[in-house]
């Protein structure tokens, strides 16, 4: 399991939060946490970012066409899942760098992945 040191960033119209930390990779799987500890785990095979902590669990394919029903959000302490509308607008994934724009509903979010040598 290569360790890597990450730059990630992640902003929609209200929040920037930008951080660096370090990541373990297996089977195409990058796993790291967030300085709030939610767990993240973006899988560059299948393009699918879940992001998870005590309260909710996100899981999010960032692929053009995808069904909405792959994309929820669920509330634990409710047991409730919420279908996403979620729309690609710009991919690129070179290595284990990533980058993408996508729409939430009507939020509008950038994410990235940068490995930092």
């Amino acid at each position: 399991m290569p360790k890597i040191k990450i730059r990630v960033s992640i902003c929609n119209s209200q929040n920037k939060n930008e951080y660096e930390t370090n990541g373990i990779i297996q089977d195409d799987i990058l796993k790291y946490k967030e300085p709030n500890k939610t767990t993240v785990l973006y899988n560059y095979k299948e393009d699918i970012l879940i992001r998870e902590n005590k309260e909710l669990k996100m899981n999010y394919i960032l692929k053009k066409n995808q069904h909405d029903k792959q994309n929820f959000l669920f509330l634990k302490d409710l047991q409730k899942k919420l279908f996403l509308n979620l729309k690609v607008t710009r991919f690129k994934k070179q290595r284990y760098n990533l980058y993408a724009e996508f729409k939430i509903e009507e939020e509008n979010f950038k994410y990235k992945i940068e490995v930092v040598q």
